[in-house]
């Protein structure tokens, strides 16, 4: 243990050895046992340190008068907690019983046979479109329709996108 360290132990731990870490306790009564001019600076600064303690240790504190304490906490300010009321929900209003089925809500479309009549028809609309797209896609180009090819423009041959020998301006 060296001079500093010792200085820096008195200010944190004060003159009591047994407030001292235990790792530096021992390196520390080797430095005031020393028998050279360190050792007696040591143990100068050692009585220093006693002499602070017993000084503060001399000062109590007064405890607060009893008038000032309740005058500090009637002078606080207290905050008003103010419940906030749940949101009030509007009732639904009643529906009356009969042959009148709202078709907007998801139970009626989902319910039983309309799920299948649902299913049939969506069914039936992708089959037509499939089909639709697949004749326009196949279809074979009008009877003597020229194919021209160059270099500029792609032969679609047999799709709607290829070229016909009418181009419907004598219609």
């Amino acid at each position: 243990m060296n001079h500093e360290r010792f200085v820096q132990i008195l200010d944190a731990y004060g003159a009591c050895p047994a407030h001292w870490p235990d790792g530096e306790r021992a390196a520390a009564a080797l430095l005031l046992a020393a028998p050279d001019t360190i050792g007696m600076t040591a143990q100068e600064m050692l009585l220093r340190a006693a002499a602070l303690d017993a000084e503060l240790d001399s000062y109590t504190l007064a405890l607060p008068d009893e008038d000032f304490l309740r005058q500090i906490e009637s002078s606080a300010v207290v905050p008003v907690v103010v419940p906030i009321p749940p949101p009030q929900v509007p009732p639904r209003p009643q529906r009356s019983r009969g042959l009148h089925i709202d078709w907007l809500t998801p139970r009626h479309w989902f319910s039983g046979g309309r799920l299948i009549g649902v299913g049939l028809l969506s069914a039936g609309v992708i089959g037509l479109a499939t089909g639709l797209a697949t004749i326009s896609l196949l279809a074979p180009a009008g009877m003597g329709a020229s194919v021209t090819t160059t270099t500029d423009e792609p032969v679609y041959g047999g799709t709607v996108f290829g070229s016909t020998s009418s181009d419907w301006s004598d219609q």
